[in-house]
């Protein structure tokens, strides 16, 4: 009896030995799974706080420094993303100096590195080509072409496009602008006009129908009824003349803007005329105005229009403009080229063109210049502008070829 009584309390003791292990297994006792769980997310929440993305090549098509806010779009990407930057975020030129977020602008192409949304760091990109006071180029619409000198790059439908911050359409893009350039071999990612234009508007056109207007070293052109002119941004003196009328007034054109020019304030009493003094090189040239030969030992006067200007030399190329008069006095310099000098002056026009655009630093600012270099410049623009045109005014000053 008294062995029976030890068995049980032998077996009572041992259950209430087996009840409290297991009430401790309990609550440690798992297959792994919560606690791996558990550690894993912690370390991944933990892991993207602190993880920064590798630095990927943007465009800066936003800039809100009040906010301290940035939109970017990756080059081949078609989506664009606002980001924050804070007083830690790193800002840097291509050349890897600190600048301040406001020296950048729409339109620049950028690494940037990532976390989550917050800029970390930011560069202007030293892989891509930069173009920088393009503005003797030509646009193909059809084909998606902007040919600089000897040069053609390509763009397509999702170029991005600005004027000062704001983005426009490539259609809003004229030849008469100032660009700088961005992109990748000779593909275009980005345009920044850096310089726009404006719109001539003419009224009371009616005297000087058939006439010219010259404005500037821009241009000259014959005057049509109502007509509209692009021209770039700038302060120019505008001159006008038909059949002994015409005048001349400072105008400033703001980009986007039209400017309308009254001719009718410009006609002024008539007929006016100008006293013109002609030297022609070499000395065996021959001057010829509307066909007549020009005695050059004197000031010709000559009525405000429009006349055929011809000079002529033995081993000479012929030289031909449309000589605008419209200014009271002139004196204008010919030199003829002989068939190689000419040849050679419009391709090293062409070239200089191309030069002062390649020798611009990716960083979008033009190496520095000596004044006689930027007067060369002027000369060689001047002499292009020429070529095209075929016309000569007598309110522009002198003519050298």
């Amino acid at each position: 009896m008294l062995q029976k009584k030890k068995i049980r309390s032998l077996l009572l003791l041992s259950i209430c030995l087996m009840a409290v292990g297991c009430g401790n297994k309990s609550q440690g006792l798992t297959d792994g799974r919560e606690v791996y769980v558990k550690d894993q997310k912690e370390e991944k929440s933990k892991e993207e706080e602190n993880t920064t993305q590798e630095e990927q090549l943007f465009i800066i098509t936003g800039l809100n420094t009040e906010q301290s806010k940035i939109v970017l779009k990756g080059y081949k990407e078609q989506q664009e993303k606002e980001y924050d930057y804070t007083r830690a975020t790193y800002i840097k030129d291509k050349y890897g100096n600190s600048i301040a977020m406001n020296q950048l602008e729409a339109g620049e192409m950028v690494n940037v590195a990532l976390q989550k949304n917050t800029v970390k760091s930011i560069q202007v990109s030293d892989e891509i080509f930069t173009y920088a006071d393009v503005h003797n180029f030509t646009v193909d619409t059809d084909a998606k072409t902007i040919t600089v000198g000897k040069n053609s790059y390509y763009y397509d439908d999702d170029v991005q496009v600005f004027y000062h911050n704001n983005r426009i359409s490539m259609a809003e893009v004229s030849e008469r602008d100032t660009l700088c350039l961005k992109g990748i071999d000779k593909k275009i990612y980005a345009i920044q006009v850096t310089s726009g234009h404006g719109t001539v508007v003419l009224q009371n056109t009616e005297m000087f129908e058939g006439g010219n207007i010259t404005i500037g070293n821009i241009l000259s052109v014959d005057i049509q009824k109502d007509m509209r002119i692009e021209v770039p941004e700038g302060t120019y003196l505008l001159s006008v003349a038909n059949d002994g009328y015409g005048g001349n007034c400072e105008v400033t054109i703001e980009a986007n803007r039209e400017t309308t020019v009254n001719l009718e304030e410009l006609k002024g009493e008539g007929p006016k005329y100008c006293s013109i003094t002609f030297t022609v090189e070499p000395e065996n040239a021959v001057l010829y105005l509307n066909g007549q030969q020009v005695d050059l030992s004197q000031p010709l006067t000559l009525k405000y229009g429009r006349y055929a200007l011809t000079a002529k030399a033995d081993g000479y190329a012929d030289w031909q403009r449309t000589l605008v008069v419209n200014s009271e006095s002139a004196n204008l310099k010919i030199q003829l080229l002989t068939a190689e000098e000419e040849e050679e002056a419009e391709e090293a026009a062409a070239e200089a063109t191309q030069s002062s655009t390649e020798n611009t630093d990716q960083s979008g600012t033009q190496s520095s210049t000596t004044d006689s270099a930027k007067a060369q410049e002027e000369a060689v623009q001047q002499l292009i502008q020429q070529i095209r045109n075929g016309t000569l005014s007598t309110s522009q000053g002198s003519s050298t070829n």
